[in-house]
């Protein structure tokens, strides 16, 4: 989105065009997706749509090969070939080998998986516990948004750092820790995830804890 907004409408050259190829037919605010998960945003809030342009074609769809050679993308049963190309990979959630947590944890790294995880956290009952792994920004900024929406649930926050924001300035964190004490979200530091099992248990240093 960044690419294209500097480079239209007058950084193309006279002749050329810009294809777009995405599996969605939006773009979806990626830091915003934690709102839509805890469901303090809705859907229509973390969208944003693509530029329009006479200088633009879309193509919806999943890249099957990228042939560098040829300069030739394919898209499902398509060929699109290109002069230039520019590839925004995205991120993907990284489980660090931990057994058990790809099976059976929520994510919100994509806009459907950010869904997912809103339907299952809304559907769960009164005093429910909800555990987060991770105290960085996105876990911090899911705990916060959860609690707003969910002032019934048990909410505990995991991390194997010696405090929260470990990369921010120390008056930060301390100031985030006293606001999670005084709603009740609970901080819990730990050496090592070892397993995530599908009895919805967290095993930390061979202790059950939840």
């Amino acid at each position: 989105m960044q690419i294209m907004s500097r480079i239209l409408p007058h950084s193309i050259p006279e002749g050329y065009h810009v294809t777009l190829v995405d599996r969605m037919p939006f773009h979806g605010l990626k830091p915003e997706f934690y709102a839509l998960a805890a469901g303090t945003k809705s859907d229509k809030d973390v969208r944003l749509q693509f530029p329009e342009s006479n200088r633009i074609n879309t193509v919806y769809g999943e890249i099957n090969d990228i042939n560098l050679d040829e300069q030739i993308i394919s898209v499902g049963n398509s060929k699109i070939d290109y002069d230039e190309l520019i590839i925004g990979l995205g991120c993907e959630d990284k489980y660090h080998n931990v057994p058990g947590a790809e099976e059976y944890t929520h994510s919100i790294q994509t806009l459907s998986k950010s869904r997912e995880t809103y339907h299952s956290i809304s559907e769960l009952p009164s005093e429910a516990r909800v555990g987060i792994v991770g105290a960085g920004l996105s876990g911090i900024e899911l705990a916060s948004e959860l609690r707003e929406s969910r002032a019934d649930l048990e909410i505990l926050l995991y991390d194997r750092g010696p405090r929260i924001l470990r990369n921010f300035p120390e008056k930060l964190s301390k100031y985030i820790s006293n606001w999670f004490q005084s709603t009740m979200l609970l901080l819990c530091q730990i050496q090592s995830l070892i397993e995530l099992n599908q009895e919805k248990s967290i095993i930390v240093s061979q202790k059950i804890l939840i």
